[in-house]
């Protein structure tokens, strides 16, 4: 991936780096008159705040609006990135004609052309048995929500008591234990939730990657935001590091991104704000 597809953006005097987003998004507004912009989000944790049950991180109908104004400016590619299945995620924006990359950018559906990251010919045998043997041995623990997403599945311990979830934890690594050495899976862990994948070099970063390249030409080199608040987003913020505007959604020590927001709803203010200064 050539680093023609992003721009440089550094919205802080003399080279230091302004943390928070609020405090320079006059600029980065500025940067997207007469550009093409990538808006790129996840969604849990980023457009809705963390709920107890996946089901029921419900969209803002607020949200949902600005979306759709979002959606129909010819210049602006939307994409949302996210770690649930593809059909659960369309299911819970509801907005046609946009981008969106379920299960971290292995399923995509882009604009109504379905596209896939296949898998090795055993993983969806071995994803079945993983499957059954977790609900077996995790069948007594309280507040365990197991997913199985199609190409990945999750195990959700949010809901647990607290030395139940250290067990969840025990019982999950050592069942994918012998997996993992055969180089059969990979796992990824996020916010209360551990993830068994493919064992395929793509995630997140690449698929933002793939998609600008994907993109057509535009006179001038597009502006690109990703807003993330997991693990798995870190992918994304490397991909952008200092050449578009990588923003965590809370607080943490560590993270590639270069700017944060507090919440959701700081997020919501932002594309608002992308939406007027697109319309004028």
């Amino acid at each position: 991936m050539g680093r023609q597809y992003y721009q440089r953006i550094n919205c802080a005097e003399k080279g230091k780096i302004v943390k928070y987003f609020m405090t320079c998004q006059g600029q980065a507004y500025h940067q997207i008159k007469g550009r093409k912009i990538y808006l790129l989000l996840d969604y849990d944790g980023t457009l809705v705040p963390i709920a107890s049950k996946p089901d029921l991180a419900v969209l803002p109908p607020k949200t949902r609006a600005i979306l759709r104004k979002l959606a129909h400016y010819p210049r602006c590619v939307l994409a949302i990135i996210s770690g649930r299945s593809l059909e659960n995620i369309k299911k819970m924006v509801k907005i046609p004609k946009i981008i969106y990359a379920g299960n971290h950018g292995l399923e995509v559906d882009y604009q109504g052309i379905y596209q896939k990251i296949i898998p090795p010919d055993d993983f969806p045998a071995v994803l079945k048995k993983l499957y059954v043997s977790l609900r077996q041995k995790m069948k007594d623990i309280k507040g365990i929500l197991i997913e199985h997403k199609g190409m990945t599945l999750s195990v959700h311990y949010r809901l647990a008591a607290g030395k139940q979830r250290l067990k969840a934890r025990h019982i999950f690594f050592a069942v994918i234990k012998p997996y993992q050495a055969r180089q059969q899976v990979t796992v990824t862990t996020g916010k209360m939730v551990l993830e068994i994948r493919p064992p395929l070099k793509w995630g997140k970063g690449d698929f933002v990657k793939w998609l600008i390249k994907k993109g057509a030409p535009h006179r001038r080199k597009p502006v690109v935001f990703y807003f993330g608040d997991d693990r798995t987003d870190e992918e994304a913020f490397k991909a952008l590091k200092r050449r578009g505007y990588a923003i965590l959604i809370g607080r943490h020590k560590r993270s590639a991104a270069d700017y944060y927001l507090k919440n959701p709803a700081e997020v919501s203010k932002v594309l608002e704000r992308i939406e007027h200064s697109l319309e004028a």
